[in-house]
């Protein structure tokens, strides 16, 4: 089971309804028929669209939904993306209760 889907169980069983999407141009695609969406959970390393690229694009058109990054890079580029994207960064590896 890869981090993306044991990431989404655990958000659905605390209540959550999660999109899985494959990487950051797949969930740039499924924003338009998901207008609800409140917060984007992403790595920052994807293929197509990284994540902070995704950020990028999500905070433009709405600049309300909160963005959770997830990295396994170092502290520096986490410290760099904490200050870019609110504060809301989870690293890798991690526990199911801190992502809840």
């Amino acid at each position: 089971m890869e981090i993306r889907d044991i990431t989404a169980a655990t958000l659905a069983h605390h209540g959550y309804r999660v999109l899985v999407a494959g990487d950051g141009t797949e969930a740039v695609a499924l924003r338009p028929a998901n207008d609800e969406i409140s917060v984007v959970v992403t790595d920052l390393s994807m293929p197509n669209l990284d994540g902070a690229a995704l950020a990028n694009v999500v905070l433009h058109l709405n600049p309300a939904v909160k963005i959770l990054m997830i990295s396994g890079l170092s502290s520096g580029t986490r410290n760099s993306q904490m200050q870019r994207f609110g504060g809301a960064f989870l690293s890798k590896p991690f526990r199911r209760d801190p992502l809840a």
